[in-house]
């Protein structure tokens, strides 16, 4: 675990808005140096320039550089880590923070949606637990990798392909955590309900860096169409993300696996688990 947090190195995907520009704050607060990497330059840019005027006017000893990263792209996760090693030459926390929301009725998606979704929210996770792990092992120092779900991941699924997506997440993260008991690297897995985040933006923005994915059916186009602005409601009046920024903190802090900043939506997971008790006793039943 780790109790002081200046002079540490942050490597945070998705940095540029919501979760991952709070993380940034929350970081630069404690003068940390952080690498802010996210597909959207722009963003990147305004989030370093603000965490540098924060360090002129509060004196934080923050250092901030960004890299424009792709978390989908093997090459693009390896870069990002050849970048935090050469630049500061370690890194003590990882957030895998970078995510899109994408969804519709199984039948009706196609292998690029699939391809895409798991690409960034699950695949952009194991490139960055490969290309910095082993990496914090061999450093011997505190260290933590912060995984970024949902509590979609912890409900029954509902909202194919996220969440499959973000029950890997979770289930990456407790294999992880299982793996490195007592060793220099914690584990910690958020798993929030709906956050005050640009998340449904985000996804339309890596759809226009990326022509070809999320061309949804008509029927698909319906159904989001009618739901659109009740779901980005949702965001809208959702947890502070510097709330939950500062949760991370104390579960970094306290060796805490599972970041659940909202308990009261917890019956709503043992839904699944009453499922399954009544399916198993059923198919028991003699």
């Amino acid at each position: 675990m780790i109790k002081k947090f200046e002079g540490k190195v942050a490597v945070i995907t998705g940095a540029a808005s919501g979760i991952g520009r709070s993380l940034a704050y929350a970081f630069a607060r404690r003068g940390m140096k952080i690498v802010l990497a996210d597909i959207d330059e722009d963003g990147l840019n305004k989030v370093s320039h603000e965490l540098k005027e924060i360090k002129e006017i509060k004196e934080i000893k923050a250092e901030v550089i960004v890299a424009v990263t792709d978390v989908s792209d093997r090459q693009h996760v390896e870069k990002l880590a050849k970048i935090a090693y050469e630049r500061f030459g370690n890194v003590n926390i990882l957030c895998n923070n970078a995510g899109i929301a994408y969804s519709g009725p199984i039948h009706l998606l196609s292998l690029e949606d699939w391809d895409t979704v798991l690409g960034v929210n699950l695949f952009g996770v194991i490139y960055g637990i490969h290309f910095f792990l082993n990496r914090m092992i061999d450093s011997s120092e505190p260290c933590h990798i912060v995984n970024t779900s949902s509590m979609a991941g912890l409900l029954k699924s509902s909202i194919p392909p996220y969440s499959l997506s973000k029950h890997g997440v979770v289930a990456i993260s407790e294999d992880l955590s299982a793996s490195f008991t007592n060793s220099n690297v914690g584990v910690s897995v958020i798993c929030p309900s709906f956050v005050r985040t640009n998340i449904v933006d985000n996804t339309e923005k890596y759809k226009m860096l990326n022509p070809g994915v999320f061309q949804p059916t008509p029927e698909i186009r319906k159904r989001y169409n009618m739901d659109q602005e009740a779901f980005k409601k949702c965001f809208e009046e959702g947890m502070d993300p510097d709330i939950l920024a500062e949760k991370v903190i104390k579960a970094i802090e306290e060796d805490i696996l599972y970041v659940i900043p909202s308990p009261e939506v917890l019956p709503y997971a043992l839904n699944r688990f009453e499922r399954m008790q009544e399916d198993s006793l059923k198919l028991n039943k003699e």
